[in-house]
């Protein structure tokens, strides 16, 4: 976020309200930021909050990394 001139997950927050009319709680931006959600997030969150950035590719907004461990398929 930082390369956007956003210093803070209030920052964000902001320019989602203004620029979306949506309000997402603090606490959603905050894990989706921090990278602390273990679950999936939501495809509505992340479509809200690149609209209001402007980002026309997830690959902007969310990096993914390999795991330690491989995902079960618990069948």
């Amino acid at each position: 976020m930082k390369n956007r001139g956003i210093e803070t997950q209030k920052e964000l927050l902001a320019i989602v309200k203004e620029k979306t009319g949506e309000s997402l709680r603090a606490a959603t931006v905050s894990d989706i930021y921090q990278n602390k959600s273990t679950n999936l997030i939501n495809r509505k969150y992340l479509e809200i909050i690149a609209t209001a950035l402007e980002i026309k590719s997830l690959d902007e907004l969310i990096k993914l990394e390999a795991s330690e461990s491989p995902i079960a398929n618990d069948k």
